[in-house]
């Protein structure tokens, strides 16, 4: 289910606005392309479109493009972006506020609930307005959508090409990831890159990658993206019916988010570091950061920092 497109906008508050009360023109997907997630009619057919799926026989209902739409400065950038109806609440809560509403719902129903994510959610959650940790707390499963192929160069560290090391750009991002939903129910099952986008061209090699990267963090569950639907058969090897599809051992980001990390398997420690972290970019970013793990090693350091913050839920 998405909710870019899911309800036709023929009523302005339907759709997000900009200052002037027009439909906000989200660059490429134009204008009137999304709905207002603070809307309670749009609310409550979304959830009903999926209470209607589940009761059919769907037992995981994902709801993609949850999201606000990227800055578009031509419409005013994110500062531009009218929700009617959400009042002073943050974007990321009215996105977490509407899957509260749409759980019970959805499970009552017999399904699970999901949500598809951008990979850099993890760590600029204001940029689409994903909040990993406010999600999870609603959501059965969260896919970031960490395409090789969709960061940024030295994102993650990983060089100025991600898309050429599918494995170390999966495997450090997909860490984040794991750290982000500590303390609830959620689990993170990826979308990975089938296709070509850029250089190299991919193949079974780089998609086999991709699946190894997440099973080294601990994640054995994960989709595979093709917009033609043709998947690279040579990279998923027969399966076992014995082999459990569970999590395995989890890896966890111990630096800042965004940022390359050994990992860990020590969940409090991760969610102790995040928490640290969250602290100190909520305060400003005053003096050096301090490592809980290692108070030792405070740094002013914000080399490859994005400076934003992915809030720890309340």
């Amino acid at each position: 289910l998405s909710l870019h497109d899911a309800l036709p906008i023929c009523h302005a508050a339907y759709g997000i606005q900009d200052k002037s009360g027009n439909p906000y023109s989200a660059g490429s997907y134009g204008s009137a392309s999304f709905t207002n997630f603070a809307n309670a009619d749009v609310k409550q057919y979304n959830i009903d479109l999926a209470v209607e799926a589940a009761k059919a026989g769907f037992d995981s209902i994902m709801y993609d493009y949850i999201r606000r739409p990227e800055a578009h400065a031509a419409s005013g950038g994110l500062a531009g972006q009218v929700f009617p109806g959400l009042g002073d609440t943050d974007p990321q809560d009215g996105i977490a506020n509407f899957l509260a509403e749409a759980e019970p719902a959805v499970h009552a129903a017999g399904a699970k609930l999901g949500a598809a994510v951008f990979g850099i959610s993890s760590f600029t959650p204001s940029s689409v307005a994903q909040n990993i940790p406010k999600m999870a707390q609603h959501l059965d499963f969260i896919s970031p959508m960490v395409y090789p192929s969709h960061w940024g160069p030295n994102e993650y560290s990983v060089g100025p090409n991600p898309n050429a090391v599918p494995y170390d750009i999966v495997k450090r991002s997909l860490m984040d990831f794991n750290r982000q939903v500590l303390g609830t129910k959620c689990v993170i099952i990826p979308w990975l890159q089938d296709f070509t986008l850029g250089h190299p061209a991919y193949g079974a090699p780089e998609v086999e990658a991709q699946i190894k990267a997440a099973h080294d963090d601990g994640i054995n569950s994960f989709l595979l993206w093709n917009a033609n639907a043709k998947y690279t058969a040579d990279a998923l090897p027969a399966k076992d019916p014995f082999t459990s599809d569970l999590p395995g051992q989890y890896m966890y980001s111990i630096n800042r988010p965004g940022n390359a990390s050994d990992g860990s398997t020590d969940a409090a420690k991760a969610e102790a570091y995040m928490k640290a972290y969250t602290a100190w970019a909520d305060g400003g970013r005053q003096g050096a950061f301090v490592d809980p793990n290692d108070p030792t090693a405070a740094s002013n350091s914000t080399s490859g920092d994005t400076g934003s913050t992915p809030a720890t839920s309340a």
